[in-house]
């Protein structure tokens, strides 16, 4: 859990969201529905396994970031809850709501297990492209991830576009000799053998 300052907010908040969400708990020591918040948005934070951060901003010693998001979002009262994603604020919810309500508004934000497989996948095959690796090893790597997520709209791209190039290759391509095919193809056997092999 990291507490947001005017000093690390731009480092902890808004450029730590550039790599995954950011659930911002905007509380207060006198407010007591914050105390019971705190625990569950802790919890969760545990049983997501990192794939969030979780944040702490203390309204009375940081009233201008507390004020500038309530008026942002028209919310007056806390404990407030904000989510930040590639660095803009994108949803929030107020009240101490119990840790099942916290997890659904998570599950809205938070990506998956299966999408942050799908996504390393998706990196994995683009590093291999960008260096000369196997063609045959990133196709493999974006056709998991397509089938791991399917809403995973990169790797679709890529996997469609690598698709295209292999099957129609530019002109340019088409010009050099064709290397042999390493494909496996079935063995055709003349037809007068097969006939008197079978009659012998």
């Amino acid at each position: 859990m990291i507490d947001i300052t005017i000093q690390n907010f731009e480092t902890e908040l808004i450029g730590a969201s550039m790599r995954q969400p950011v659930l911002l708990d905007i509380w207060a020591p006198w407010c007591g529905p914050c105390k019971s918040l705190g625990p569950g948005a802790g919890e969760a934070g545990t049983a997501y396994g990192g794939r969030f951060v979780l944040a702490k901003l203390n309204s009375d010693e940081q009233p201008e970031i507390a004020g500038q998001l309530s008026q942002a979002f028209g919310v007056r009262s806390i404990p407030f809850c904000v989510i930040f994603a590639q660095g803009q604020p994108v949803d929030g919810f107020v009240g101490a709501l119990p840790e099942a309500e916290i997890r659904q508004f998570l599950d809205k934000h938070v990506p998956s297990p299966d999408e942050l497989e799908a996504e390393a996948d998706t990196e994995e095959a683009e590093a291999l492209l960008n260096e000369g690796g196997d063609v045959h090893d990133a196709m493999a790597k974006l056709q998991e991830a397509v089938a791991i997520d399917p809403a995973n709209d990169n790797a679709r791209l890529d996997y469609l576009k690598l698709l295209l190039a292999w099957r129609w290759p530019s002109r340019s391509a088409r010009r050099r000799p064709a290397r042999p095919s390493t494909r496996w193809r079935p063995r055709r056997w003349p037809m007068r053998a097969t006939l008197r092999s079978s009659i012998g």
